[in-house]
């Protein structure tokens, strides 16, 4: 369509109206703000879509796994006692403290004195104890519930314990002596320690014959405790 077809058929629209000039434009001008209009409008409607579009998925993530914001006077932070169980469940079936682990082990050292290794149960215990409470796991979690709460209430840890190739190792004040523990597996633990007392051995072999899961703790290179361990779940 020609720029000169186009006036003809507005002056003939015009016509038409009978309005005058003037008037013919400002209704054009009229309409053209009209359409200005409903355009900012769709354009707007559909920018709040694309919003709300790319919000969506969050949304959606939530209701899957459950988790949403915190209601209005409800605190974000998640307590001790809200955290998942552990999957694995143990259940402890024997101890075996050795309160002298060179009494009848045939480990002979000159450099030892007779009975300076000595522990009572209760240290052994208690030494136990403070290991479980730095080592969360489920094998800990199972040991800790045949223990007293307050057998560590006076031990305390020189510096920060950590895992190691041994094991789980740290220094404890004892009796106002640092000792150094170790807490592990089998093999991770003899690799550390003189030759196991013939309790400590019998009770890893007794383990090891009923399937199930063995845990030492050694004391200053020493074999003082046996765990056997049963996998519940």
């Amino acid at each position: 369509m020609t720029l000169t077809s186009l006036q003809d058929k507005l002056t003939a629209f015009q016509e038409k109206l009978g309005v005058s000039h003037l008037s013919f434009l400002l209704i054009l001008i009229g309409l053209q703000l009209v359409f200005l209009l409903m355009l900012i409008l769709l354009l707007r409607r559909k920018d709040r879509k694309i919003l709300f579009t790319k919000s969506k998925p969050k949304a959606e993530s939530d209701e899957i796994t459950g988790s949403k914001s915190p209601e209005e006077g409800e605190s974000a932070e998640v307590t001790a006692t809200e955290q998942e169980p552990y999957t694995d469940r143990f259940e402890v079936i024997a101890m075996t403290p050795v309160t002298d682990p060179l009494q009848n082990s045939g480990v002979v050292s000159k450099q030892i004195n007779p009975g300076s290794n000595f522990l009572t149960t209760e240290d052994i215990l208690a030494i136990l104890n403070l290991v479980v409470t730095a080592l969360p796991n489920a094998i800990t979690a199972a040991i800790s519930m045949v223990l007293l709460s307050d057998e560590n209430s006076q031990l305390a840890w020189v510096g920060e314990p950590k895992l190691n190739a041994a094991g789980f190792a740290g220094k404890v004040n004892f009796q106002g002596n640092n000792k150094n523990v170790l807490f592990g597996e089998v093999t991770a633990i003899a690799r550390s320690t003189t030759q196991f007392h013939p309790e400590i051995a019998l009770a890893i072999a007794t383990a090891t014959a009923n399937g199930n899961q063995v845990r030492l703790m050694a004391i200053d290179g020493l074999g003082y405790l046996a765990i056997e361990l049963k996998q519940v779940s």
